[in-house]
């Protein structure tokens, strides 16, 4: 068996090239052995006396209708010797807890308000920079904004694309901006505190806390849930490269519900640096995991990639995530997002995501978080793999969380390649309850989707760039969870309601 180290994904960025976003075809429907989770968590075992029982590998072929699911996976569990189970409860961002990342990220520094509509030359100017970064790229077709409008545009569609881009709505209108914009805008101070919020947003209240330190080089976007509760989340951001901030929109690194673009991002190998950065994967991981310590939180690495700055398309970031660790444990909770997120239990699972450039670490995320409240099974009896197995080959090419595109007209064949197999942690609701929670330990099967198009059933204007020996083909960029299996009783876990 391998020792678990770190879990290959792709975490999505929104692509401002994209026609078309991904929809689940239908929903899973599992039977949840209900009872039998609560009935397996009365009964404690003694500790193992190696790690986990499992193969190093795991093969094999499994089809339902246009689903075909290739399993060639190394198989890896956490060097434990017990499996416990915690209750959960997600924390309140506190006023002392909000001070505590500002002083860390900004200092003293004043926080002065962001106003989209209020613009300076500078700020148009940037606006400006990128549309012709973006036309740029479109009119060169061996460029990669070029291929990736290809996947989903026909030529003469790109053409009308950038006059679009050229236009009014476009470029001619920013140039219009740009001639009328002020040198300077008047700046207001904001308290460094979460303004409550005046109204319910998405039935939350959310109160918010946005904007520029003075000399603008600092971003921060704070926003947390304010009593009542209907919800118990937050989202902690810092950009100490506020120019990048700007340039991307204020895109904020995150896994997204959809979970699946992403050909922005490649993955990272244990210790594999970047070409061209400053940095080494090594010293990388070291800045990331400061912050950590410095902030005093106990997260440990679940991924690592390098990140494509599509402003100006270098490859010169370094980006982690970081999901609590089970205490007195090395096991640890996956990184990962239901698609719909986990609003039966009103919080969402917690995570961080830190960017590390040539300037060091430069972007923070914080997403919730949770206190470990009670253990309450030391080591639960866990399902051998030969059973983890059998539920697997029964179920996975019909219970495999398949994505389509809503522009996907005839709907493709499904590839899925299942490359690796863990035994990890993920949160579930309590039964019963939706201000606590449980973490459990479940195996996931991690792997990419390729669609496959039935050349001789395509409308005339279906545009694919790749073709492939007589087929027309599109593999998803994103390494992803596509099955889960509650490692205790046996269910099998939906991934687009992460319960």
């Amino acid at each position: 068996m391998k020792r678990l180290v770190a879990i290959i994904l792709l975490v999505p960025i929104v692509l401002i090239c994209s026609a078309c976003q991904p929809t689940p075809e239908k929903e899973n429907v599992i039977s949840k052995n209900d009872g039998k989770l609560e009935k397996a968590l009365e009964v404690e075992t003694q500790p193992l006396t190696g790690q986990f029982s499992a193969p190093d590998k795991a093969e094999g072929k499994f089809v339902s209708g246009d689903v075909t699911v290739f399993i060639d996976a190394d198989v890896t569990v956490p060097d434990v010797r017990e499996f416990p189970v915690w209750r959960v409860y997600p924390e309140e961002l506190t006023q002392k807890e909000l001070d505590k990342y500002l002083n860390y990220f900004i200092g003293d520094s004043k926080v002065y308000e962001s106003d989209a509509n209020a613009r300076s030359k500078a700020d148009v100017l940037q606006d400006i920079v990128k549309y012709q970064e973006l036309i740029a790229g479109l009119k060169n077709k061996n460029s990669g904004i070029y291929k990736e409008n290809r996947h989903h545009r026909t030529d003469e569609e790109i053409q009308e694309y950038i006059a679009v881009l050229e236009g009014e709505n476009g470029l001619l209108g920013l140039q219009k901006e740009y001639n009328s914009a002020p040198e300077t805008i008047e700046r207001k101070q904001v308290p460094r505190k979460l303004t409550e919020p005046e109204e319910n947003y998405m039935d939350y209240r959310y109160g918010v806390l946005r904007g520029y330190t003075e000399d603008y080089e600092k971003f921060v976007w704070i926003t947390a849930s304010f009593p009542p509760y209907e919800s118990i989340t937050h989202n902690i951001t810092f950009n100490l490269d506020a120019a990048y901030a700007k340039a991307m929109g204020y895109y904020i690194p995150s896994l997204a519900d959809n979970n699946r673009s992403g050909n922005a991002y490649s993955p990272l190998s244990d210790d594999e640096s970047i070409n061209g950065a400053k940095y080494s994967y090594k010293e990388a991981r070291e800045a990331a995991e400061k912050v950590l310590s410095d902030l005093d939180l106990d997260y440990t690495l679940c991924y690592a990639m390098r990140c494509d700055r599509h402003y100006n398309g270098e490859y010169i970031d370094y980006q982690f995530c970081f999901a609590p660790r089970i205490p007195d444990s090395v096991a640890h909770l996956e990184c990962y997002k239901s698609k719909n997120g986990d609003y039966s239990m009103k919080w969402d699972s917690p995570y961080i995501i830190i960017q590390v450039s040539d300037k060091g670490a430069f972007a923070f995320v914080s997403v919730s978080s949770m206190r470990f409240d009670k253990c309450i099974n030391k080591n639960v009896p866990l399902l051998t793999f030969d059973e983890v197995w059998e539920t697997a080959q029964k179920n996975i090419a019909v219970a495999s969380d398949v994505m389509y595109y809503e522009c996907d007209n005839p709907k493709p064949k499904v590839e899925i390649r299942i490359d690796s197999i863990h035994l990890s942690y993920i949160k579930i609701p309590e039964k019963g309850k939706t201000d606590s929670g449980l973490c459990i330990p479940v195996w996931m099967f991690y792997g990419r989707q390729t669609d496959v198009y039935d050349v001789s059933n395509l409308p005339e204007d279906f545009q694919l760039a790749v073709d492939y020996e007589g087929r027309i083909e599109h593999t998803q960029t994103l390494i992803r969870p596509f099955f889960c299996i509650n490692a205790i009783d046996g269910s099998i876990i939906d991934l687009t309601q992460g319960y």
